[in-house]
């Protein structure tokens, strides 16, 4: 706890010394940032429709319904309790 305070008290004592190299990083990060708005690519639309899921299941010597009643209805439930 000690080196945090420590460093805490370095940082704001060094952002104070050097306040215009401060200022000077924040104006750059301001503008670096207002000339990288024109590329940004900007969603108009979020997507609506829920998440999706398909599950393949491949049990040997079972049957469809066996494997639809024993493995994936399971594992789909599984599935949308960990959400």
């Amino acid at each position: 706890m000690r080196d945090e305070r420590t460093l805490m008290r370095w940082i704001v004592q060094a952002s104070l010394r050097f306040r215009f190299l401060v200022a000077a990083g924040a104006v750059l990060l301001i503008a670096v940032g207002t000339l990288q708005i024109p590329n940004m690519r900007v969603d108009a639309f979020p997507e609506f429709a829920p998440t999706r899921v398909a599950i393949q299941t491949a049990c040997l010597g079972l049957s469809t319904a066996d494997v639809e009643a024993l493995v994936t209805v399971p594992r789909c439930l599984s599935c949308r309790r960990s959400n």
